[in-house]
């Protein structure tokens, strides 16, 4: 495309390249690693969101792309080719996008939103940081009634720690 800059006494044209959404499927996006166009996906099913939103099977197969995106997604994180902050940053653009673009169509963007916003990432770094904290609160708890001699309850009260907390936490390292 051509942009055209009038000021006074001169005009300049420039040169743009330009992506059209339309040009790519979700299998190009992902073959070529423009996942910054998933956001914006949205915007190649808009001429038929009146469809979408009366008819249960059409809105059903958009959701199924959507589920397709997010599963995708997530190999990628499980991979290491992106990030779990890359992974949800998409999702939630894609969450912002569908809401202002949908904004008539309460199908859609519940469809989407409960697609793409409603899962809670799991990721080896997390379970690892989870299973340090509840190493390190039964260690120390142990460690304060043992040398202290104090109760777990005047221990957990002093940690500010409920003692289920705490309970909760012995039970999961005991499992591993």
């Amino acid at each position: 495309m051509e942009i055209q800059i009038s000021t006074p006494g001169q005009e300049t044209l420039y040169e743009v390249r330009v992506m059209r959404l339309s040009d790519y499927t979700l299998e190009r996006i992902f073959q070529k690693n423009l996942l910054f166009l998933l956001p914006f996906y949205i915007f190649t099913h808009e001429k038929y969101f009146a469809e979408y939103e009366k008819d249960d099977v059409k809105l059903k197969t958009l959701k199924e792309e959507y589920r397709n995106i997010a599963r995708r997604l997530d190999e990628l994180v499980e991979q290491g080719r992106i990030n779990t902050f890359m992974c949800k940053t998409l999702m939630q653009m894609s969450i912002k996008v569908a809401e202002n673009v949908a904004i008539k169509y309460d199908k859609i963007m519940k469809g989407v939103k409960e697609i793409m916003g409603g899962r809670i990432l799991e990721y080896e770094a997390k379970t690892i940081l989870r299973e340090g904290v509840n190493q390190t609160l039964v260690q120390v708890i142990d460690s304060l009634v043992k040398n202290l001699g104090l109760s777990l309850e005047e221990v957990c009260r002093a940690a500010d720690t409920p003692v289920e907390e705490y309970q909760r936490a012995k039970e999961i390292l005991a499992r591993k």
